[in-house]
């Protein structure tokens, strides 16, 4: 199944289109307009629907195992690989050329797209070894060398042995024009088609359009690009990691309709907050809230030093620019004079915003960066989002989203898809994130997203994870006003 869509006036319709595509075991192939704000804007004036935030169209369609085409082209190069390729069953992929150059090309592509470059085993390394010239390479990629054009077995060897290494799922093989080998090509590629069943894209550039025909007809996949063929493979492996993930049991949707409804947000109290998300399973960092500086003093005398102090008002969303915050407080005196002036700040701020006290908070210390999120998305509903702190949300955006609820399997799709993921197995000496324990709390913050539809948008922001624990240092909950 494949759509070029220009807006979308229904999210969860899309959502069940998705679900009923993987029932019925159909590839979907999305291709949507309006990447970029501009585009986005031209398309809701030409539709009269909304394009929708482009990350999160991305991390749903995603999650319930559509693909996104980057445009036309791309969208018919799928269409053709899935009408002649199997589905490969990992991610592991072989790369067969003529040209040291070629193989570096494929395999930076595929680096980008997730693909694995795996080494072949001892074995399949000693038959290639058996097959290739001593001045070709046995590792990956596999470089053939042009002598398979006077011993075709070394092409056609090469291909079937690789694709028997169980770490190798499929395969791509790199040609240059060689027309006048046309006919021995294609009569290699036919025989290597009849003995294996792992998918084989052939990227030949330039090939004769007889050769072509011929080749399509007995049901092989070629294409003329290099990164295209890489792309292709990424889509097919991405489909068959959405199959192997699938649930038969049919999503819960969203009773309300996404966007029905537009809501007039004001922010929750922290401390009302803090206990609904508790009662949901978010750890907080330790809280309370302080009438005034004498009671905030008690308060961290209780909870132990070092503490924080926040003001706290619904007038006041960006504390840090009203120079309402205090970090690292280290004795009653400091906490009651770090009180009295964050209060002076906030009045010099806003004058008229209502003061609700003073928000006490135990200091974690600091791990890896996380950040997590809820939002009513006007398309989707309830949207999870989870993202790695600091630099990488600041400047690279670096997020990915799901409509709520998520299970398990998509909650830890949406940490492989952050480009930033390998921080979360320990960077610059600190301990690896628990992705169990990240998991689990995505699936929670998604579940309260679905049973608290007043909820418009929700942040934590920091939480630090510091191995299986995993602590939301700053949160603020914006409400509906009705």
């Amino acid at each position: 199944l494949s759509a070029y869509i220009e807006g979308i006036r229904d999210g969860t319709e899309l959502i069940r289109l998705a679900q009923k595509a993987m029932q019925v075991k159909k590839p979907l192939i999305i291709t949507k307009v309006g990447r970029k704000a501009a585009g986005a804007k031209a398309a809701a004036s030409h539709t009269g629907s909304l394009a929708g935030e482009d990350n999160v169209f991305d991390g749903v369609l995603r999650q319930h195992g559509g693909i996104r085409a980057r445009n036309e082209e791309h969208m018919l190069d799928l269409v053709s690989a899935f009408t002649c390729c199997p589905i490969p069953e990992g991610n592991g992929v072989a790369l067969i050329t003529q040209s040291g150059g070629a193989g570096v090309l494929m395999a930076d592509r595929a680096e980008e797209l997730g693909l694995e470059i795996a080494a072949p085993t001892p074995e399949t390394r000693k038959k290639l070894a058996n097959v290739i010239p001593s001045f070709g390479s046995s590792s990956n990629p596999i470089d053939v060398t042009g002598q398979f054009l006077a011993e075709p077995r070394i092409l056609s060897e090469s291909i079937k042995i690789a694709l028997e290494d169980p770490g190798l799922h499929s395969c791509i093989v790199w040609l240059q024009l060689m027309h006048g080998y046309a006919d021995l090509l294609v009569d290699i590629f036919k025989d290597v088609k009849a003995s294996v069943d792992k998918p084989f894209v052939i990227c030949w550039l330039d090939a004769p359009e007889e050769a072509l025909l011929k080749l399509r007809a007995a049901g092989i996949y070629v294409i003329g690009a290099t990164e295209r063929a890489v792309d292709v493979i990424a889509g097919l492996v991405q489909y068959g990691q959405a199959r192997a993930r699938f649930d038969e049991q049919s999503p819960r949707l969203p009773s309300r309709k996404a966007g029905s409804e537009p809501m007039q947000a004001i922010a929750a109290p922290s401390m009302r907050a803090a206990n609904l998300l508790k009662e949901a399973g978010i750890v907080l960092a330790p809280a309370d809230l302080a009438a005034d500086p004498e009671q905030a003093r008690n308060i961290a005398e209780k909870m132990g030093y070092p503490v924080a102090v926040k003001i706290e008002s619904p007038d006041i969303l960006h504390k840090t620019e009203a120079g309402g915050v205090r970090l690292g407080l280290g004795d009653g005196d400091s906490v009651k004079k770090a009180a009295e002036d964050i209060l002076e700040s906030a009045r010099n701020y806003a004058p008229d915003a209502r003061i609700e006290g003073i928000l006490v908070q135990k200091m974690i210390k600091p791990a890896t960066e996380l950040v997590l999120g809820v939002r009513r998305d006007p398309i989707f509903g309830p949207v999870v989002m989870v993202g790695l702190g600091g630099i990488f949300i600041e400047v690279l955006g670096d997020v990915s989203f799901a409509s709520a609820p998520v299970n398990p399997a998509q909650a830890a799709l949406m940490l492989d898809n952050l480009q930033g993921r390998v921080v979360l197995d320990g960077a610059r000496g600190k301990e690896p994130v628990d992705r169990a324990a990240l998991i689990q709390m995505i699936c929670n913050l998604s579940e309260f997203a679905v049973s608290h539809p007043e909820i418009v948008e929700l942040d934590l922001n920091p939480v630090f994870a510091d191995g299986d624990k995993i602590t939301a240092v700053d949160w603020l909950m914006m409400v509906d006003q009705n």
